[in-house]
């Protein structure tokens, strides 16, 4: 299993950076490439060896690199993330993206979790009819969510847990970068706090060390339940980012 230091610095194609008007900045092919589906992280500005790292797309860069002499700020903090808007809000439509403070977790020690009344399986195409199950939105939306993941699906990498028969909570990997594998969770909400997003979780994140990848969970800042459930499992929080994102097709 790779280190999470060498992990995460050819994730942010840390090995490349230069500073720039006194930043240290990388472009990233990375941030120019779909995440977990449905999204672009145009940048991702993080703590690598005691110095704020700026890993920024190439299509980015050169703008954001002249803009960022007006950063301030010397911690990854709210300060930072309003500073990092009002630079995007010079490259972007001020609603097509999004800024968020996120913590990277991950773990190499599992604190297994089990229930009886919870059936795990892998997700197969004869359960798309109960997966998206979307009764407000058309045909075309439908299949559109289940093609972004079809290649999890194929690779056995969605896994889902059934209460009777029933869909109650899921989990799966959305990205393996550098031997990493980002895990994304989801419980409907009549199944919630009944421990079953700790199960799935538990089950996948064993399914990562078990095949060699190091299980990452990458999680807003804000939702504390969800880094509670990543702790209860041995997840330890790694890393503190700004993360700009767009929807992919935008």
């Amino acid at each position: 299993m790779i280190n999470y230091d060498d992990y995460y610095q050819k994730f942010l194609c840390a090995g490349s950076a230069l500073r720039t008007n006194g930043r240290l900045v990388s472009s990233c092919e990375r941030r120019s490439n779909q995440y977990a589906f449905y999204y672009i992280h145009h940048l991702i500005a993080a703590n690598v060896s005691g110095e704020i790292l700026h890993s920024v797309s190439p299509i980015f860069v050169n703008d954001y690199s002249c803009y960022i002499q007006h950063i301030q700020a010397k911690s990854i903090d709210n300060e930072l993330l309003k500073e990092i808007d009002d630079v995007f809000f010079k490259l972007l439509p001020p609603f097509a993206y999004s800024v968020k403070h996120m913590k990277r977790m991950t773990t190499t020690e599992l604190n297994k979790h089990v229930c009886e009344d919870l059936q795990i399986t892998r997700l197969g195409e004869s359960h798309i009819p109960e997966v998206y199950n979307l009764p407000n939105r058309g045909k075309l939306y439908t299949e559109y969510m289940w093609e972004a993941k079809i290649d999890a699906v194929e690779a056995g990498q969605y896994f889902i847990g059934l209460v009777d028969g029933e869909i109650a909570t899921s989990a799966f990997i959305t990205d393996i970068d550098y031997r990493g594998a980002n895990i994304a969770v989801g419980t409907r909400p009549k199944f919630r706090n009944r421990g079953y997003g700790k199960v799935i979780v538990s089950h996948l994140t064993e399914w990562c060390i078990s095949n060699g990848y190091l299980p990452i969970y990458l999680v807003d800042s804000n939702n504390v339940p969800s880094i509670k459930l990543a702790q209860s499992l041995g997840y330890e929080v790694k890393s503190d980012e700004i993360v700009v994102y767009t929807y992919k097709d935008q």
